[in-house]
């Protein structure tokens, strides 16, 4: 059977709701950006990249709002924006990569299995049993020096 797309609109309507959705200039975040606006939302698309951010909005009848996430001093004026714009947010999406620094995610370091534990990673410290675990097929990052 087909989905129907009414009966998610009646289920999950947005109508009124403000959305802001990070890293909405493609991938993850233009999809959701999009589902949220089709369901009603009034969303604002936040991304670094304006001239693409600036494009889907215009799409959805949406707001740009150009920010890079890794400027905190940036970030303080992103929410008094859609406030003054579209009204306070109640949905927050954030599907942007790499917002805690501006160093490349490749080059952080893997934390090491001393400072992992079982409240924080349960599977790392072994927890899970070995079934449930799948196979690492990325390459080991270097244990931070601490």
């Amino acid at each position: 059977m087909a989905p129907d797309p009414d009966a998610a609109a009646r289920l999950f309507g947005l109508d009124g709701w403000v959305a802001v959705v990070t890293g909405a200039w493609s991938g993850p975040g233009a999809a959701v950006a999009h589902a949220l606006a089709s369901l009603g939302g009034r969303v604002a698309v936040v991304a670094r990249r304006h001239d693409r951010s600036a494009a889907l909005a215009r799409g959805i009848d949406g707001l740009a709002v150009p920010c890079d996430l890794s400027d905190l001093d940036r970030i303080g004026s992103m929410v008094p924006t859609v406030v003054e714009k579209l009204g306070p947010p109640e949905i927050l999406v954030n599907a942007a990569g790499n917002m805690f620094t501006t160093e490349r995610a490749e080059s952080a370091c893997a934390p090491s299995a001393a400072a992992r534990s079982s409240r924080c990673c349960p599977s790392a410290a072994g927890s899970a049993s070995p079934a449930s675990r799948r196979p690492r097929t990325r390459r080991a990052r270097p244990a931070c020096p601490a």
